[in-house]
């Protein structure tokens, strides 16, 4: 038993060993055949091998390597890929040449393990600095500056790109508009501001402005608001230079429509047990009528007073999107339907209603 085990170990040096040996003679290959890439450049043309970031600063700056790794983000384009020096897909691409064929060794050599060459004049480092202010603008970090330099050897460049990072901004208030004669919708937005996702005091932050939009709109929508939408709120930010502050004035836009800015309570309610897809016309019976509701049933269906605890909006209540979406969770938890789905109509008849 000991002796076997031994055997096999040595016989699985021996393979690791030839492996190995293998392994390095083909590295070694592809050193002496230029597996750099770089043999077959054009003239007038140089590799890209990439980018870096480096961030400066006066003050510490919070999350350092979440900002460093968000500017590196946004670099295009990718160069080719290496190792050790290597670029093995540029080195089969330069391999391979131009195939006669579109099938063949040399049309696969060249399309699966091949790579074209990434040049320079392909970068467009101007608009990369550009959309990294965007970002440090994003982050709080206003008037933030990027500047890069090149790293040319003979056949080759690469980028530095050094951020300039300024201390960041802070929220030094929040003033909802408030008085007797601005519109109930206002007055609504600021009721919930307990819940906002911004604070006095936090680091400017785009998306937590763009994330407390949704909440808002979720808030105004199990309020009445039926046509709002978070693209129709607008937060006006003043800057303080000398303080790196910022001041926010939640607002609603200019060009919200006006049917946006009115709640809507449910009219009519009508229940079909045997809705089909595309079904405009009401069915000829008429409907079962209780606690408010039209009942159209269907002769294989559940009685109303089975089904109605199911449903929670109610006629003269307000649009109230939670009590939409666990009316439909609930009647699908029940079993019996294939789908379930609740439309909503202007009222021809009552205003600011939903039937």
């Amino acid at each position: 038993m000991i002796g076997f085990r031994l055997t096999n170990l040595l016989t699985n040096s021996n393979l690791y060993r030839k492996t190995a040996l293998s392994l390095f003679s083909i590295i070694g290959l592809l050193y002496i055949t230029g597996c750099s890439g770089t043999n077959k450049i054009p003239d007038g043309k140089r590799l890209y091998t990439g980018a870096t970031v480096k961030l400066e600063s006066s003050e510490k700056i919070k999350n350092e390597s979440a900002l460093a790794t968000e500017l590196t983000a946004v670099i295009t384009p990718q160069p080719n890929k290496s190792f050790f020096g290597m670029r093995p897909g540029l080195f089969f691409y330069n391999l391979a040449g131009t195939p006669k064929k579109k099938k063949g060794l040399r049309s696969f050599i060249k399309n699966n393990l091949g790579e074209p060459p990434v040049y320079y004049d392909s970068v467009n480092a101007d608009h990369i600095a550009d959309i990294m202010v965007n970002r440090l603008n994003n982050d709080g970090y206003f008037n933030s500056k990027i500047a890069y330099k090149q790293e040319v050897k003979d056949k080759t460049v690469g980028l530095t790109y050094t951020a300039q990072v300024t201390k960041p901004y802070t929220i030094s208030s929040i003033t909802y508009p408030t008085g007797d004669t601005v519109a109930q919708v206002y007055r609504d937005m600021a009721a919930s501001q307990e819940a906002s996702l911004l604070k006095v005091g936090d680091i400017y932050n785009l998306a937590s402005f763009t994330a407390d939009r949704v909440r808002v709109d979720a808030d105004l929508k199990n309020k009445g608001y039926y046509y709002f939408d978070p693209d129709f709120i607008l937060y006006k930010v003043d800057t303080t230079y000398n303080e790196y502050t910022v001041q926010v004035y939640p607002t609603i836009k200019p060009e919200a429509p006006e049917k946006a800015l009115q709640p809507y309570k449910l009219g009519d309610i009508s229940i079909y047990t045997n809705f089909q897809l595309g079904q405009d016309s009401i069915p000829a019976n008429p409907p079962v009528r209780i606690n408010g509701y039209k009942y159209y049933p269907d002769e294989e269906s559940l009685k109303a007073k089975h089904l109605l605890p199911a449903v929670f909006i109610e006629k003269g209540k307000l649009y109230n999107r939670r009590d939409h979406a666990l009316t439909i969770s609930r009647l699908m938890g029940l079993g019996l339907f294939r789908f379930a789905e609740i439309q909503f109509k202007d009222s021809d008849s009552i205003p600011n209603a939903l039937n």
